[in-house]
């Protein structure tokens, strides 16, 4: 168990100074960027902060502890981040998703010295990130390379923006930043002009991956690389990604066995426990067994043995039903698993004729 990092991904506020127009999160409402103030029940109070920096403490401690603060926008809950720091900080170690529009030399110096760990949700250059998601076009972006040149840069696609997809790539690409997920904002049909659309740009990012010879690091790739190394024609998968080295933490102290879980369950049918009063481990819930052979239509799709799952919080939010597939899913995230191992093996020591893709 020593060996083992176990991670929690901390909600110091379900707040945020953004309004994409794609975010699911509906409730991360309460924050008047013009009068500063916020609604203070979206917010980690300072005794829930000391229950859960004492519980993270207390759970499986011969395991190494990382916390990823998330949100809503964690920045907003500044003095909470630094709370943690200083109560872990012997004990654990860092890592923040953030927006970044509330970035500034002092607070990016603060998370360096830290060790903090970092990724930048945003979706490109002004002209692009400000269609879904105004206000972060105001990122300080040069002062984010300068302290982190590798940090994750996360672009979200939605069909508003998924035309832009290679250029805002290519924009952050030709800034440094070289490690890039694409996430897809999938609570709303994808028509069939959006779905070509997104099929030629992650085409055209497999592309460019194989014409870098596989320095960037894309999403994308890494799934193919699961995909490949999960295939198994003989042993059912777990498809979900709770496990007993993850645990999520809301702002009430509540704990979830993943980070979607926690903005997904509106009913709270998964919520494991509370800070206060422990929790109940995560690998005896219904939602930790979900195998493919429990699920007829994966079952039956072609895709079956190259999927990796973690699907379900998403099917929960979009479908009611976390065994629902959301086909528009399925079908954006087959094709990107598709070009990612025509990249991987591109790339690598096996060469392979390029596949005749199958258009719709």
């Amino acid at each position: 168990m020593e060996n083992l990092k176990k991670t929690y991904w901390v909600y110091p506020t379900r707040a945020c100074n953004l309004n994409c127009t794609y975010c699911y999160q509906q409730d991360k409402k309460g924050f008047d960027p013009d009068k500063g103030s916020s609604d203070p029940s979206l917010f980690m109070d300072k005794e829930t902060a000391e229950r859960t920096a004492d519980f993270i403490i207390r759970d499986d401690q011969l395991c190494q502890k990382h916390l990823q603060f998330f949100g809503g926008e964690p920045l907003l809950a500044w003095d909470t981040i630094k709370f943690f720091v200083a109560r872990l900080g012997s004990k654990a170690s860092f890592s923040i998703t953030t927006n970044g529009t509330l970035l500034n030399r002092e607070r990016l110096g603060f998370l360096k010295a830290n060790g903090f760990g970092f990724a930048l949700s945003i979706d490109g250059p002004p002209g692009v990130t400000r269609k879904t998601r105004p206000g972060s076009e105001k990122t300080p972006l040069d002062l984010v390379a300068e302290f982190y040149p590798r940090a994750q840069i996360i672009i979200t696609l939605s069909p508003q923006n998924i035309d832009d997809g290679f250029r805002s790539t290519s924009w952050f690409m030709e800034k440094g930043f070289m490690n890039i997920a694409h996430n897809l904002a999938l609570e709303k049909p994808w028509s069939l002009t959006a779905i070509r659309t997104h099929h030629r740009i992650f085409t055209q990012l497999a592309d460019m991956y194989i014409e870098k010879k596989g320095e960037a690091g894309f999403m994308f790739v890494s799934f193919a690389q699961k995909a490949v190394r999960n295939s198994n024609f003989t042993q059912t998968r777990n498809i979900c990604g709770s496990n007993p080295c993850l645990l999520a933490i809301d702002i009430n102290g509540d704990i979830y066995p993943c980070q979607d879980m926690v903005t997904c369950d509106s009913e709270k049918k998964f919520r494991l426990g509370n800070v206060r009063d422990g929790y109940e481990k995560p690998q005896s819930l219904p939602l930790s067994l979900m195998k493919f052979p429990e699920r007829d239509s994966c079952l039956k799709c072609w895709f079956f043995h190259q999927c990796v799952g973690g699907c379900g919080p998403k099917n929960l939010l979009v479908c009611g039903d976390r065994f629902q597939p959301n086909m528009n899913g399925c079908q954006l995230y087959a094709w990107q698993v598709l070009e990612g191992m025509r990249a991987l093996l591109n790339t690598g020591r096996l060469a392979l004729f390029r596949e005749k893709r199958i258009e719709i």
